[in-house]
């Protein structure tokens, strides 16, 4: 069974030698928000997530288990360093007009990946906690980035960007009989039935913490 994000934590410190109060004080935190990581009953920021990482002297990507591929039948990586354009929402949610079309000086930041995707795919910024669980080891958190690719076949349980009322959203797309949904991985949150003119614009093949 993968490690979740707590699990993973708590058996670095311990490899480190490093006591809860030792890594709060590496990390700049109070105390219990180690202990409440740990036991994986909320989730780092982003800024935590990067500060852990370097405590513990290891990538963001490995702790949060990023480094996985989010499609459990396609885990090959490319040992080529890619960029992909870094877009807002909005462009996301059009991507299908506007991908064929997209220039480099439409994106002032571009990402690399060692994703093995198509030309184009793009990535995207995530923003709020809708994705976010600590106890699933696919959790995305406030802010991290998404690398998508709108070549690939979405297949239910795979985590997609969605087009939604001009602009996008990331969710776990789940097929269940003649019925599609998004499907938060916050239970916080309940999944949105599609319908039309909804659509999946792509698959996120990975996510990463870039600060």
């Amino acid at each position: 069974m993968e490690q979740n994000f707590g699990s993973k934590m708590r058996a670095r410190r311990k490899q480190l030698g490093l006591s809860q109060a030792d890594l709060s004080g590496l990390v700049g935190v109070h105390l219990s928000a180690i202990s409440q990581w740990e036991r994986g009953e909320t989730l780092p920021s982003g800024k935590n997530f990067s500060a852990i990482a370097k405590a513990l002297q290891v990538s963001v990507e490995w702790i949060i288990g990023s480094e996985n591929n989010f499609q459990n039948d396609a885990r090959q990586l490319s040992t080529l360093v890619v960029k992909v354009p870094l877009i807002s929402d909005t462009q996301a949610g059009d991507w299908r007009e506007i991908m064929d079309q997209f220039q480099p000086g439409q994106a002032d930041v571009w990402i690399d990946t060692t994703e093995k995707v198509s030309k184009n795919s793009f990535a995207l910024r995530v923003s709020g906690n809708s994705m976010q669980d600590a106890n699933n080891p696919r959790s995305i958190p406030d802010g991290a980035i998404v690398i998508v690719d709108p070549a690939v076949e979405p297949q239910s349980g795979d985590i997609v960007v969605a087009r939604l009322n001009g602009s996008s959203t990331v969710k776990k797309y789940v097929i269940d009989g003649s019925n599609f949904y998004l499907t938060p991985l916050n239970p916080d949150y309940k999944p949105i039935l599609m319908a039309p003119p909804m659509e999946i614009v792509g698959v996120c093949k990975s996510a990463k913490i870039i600060l």
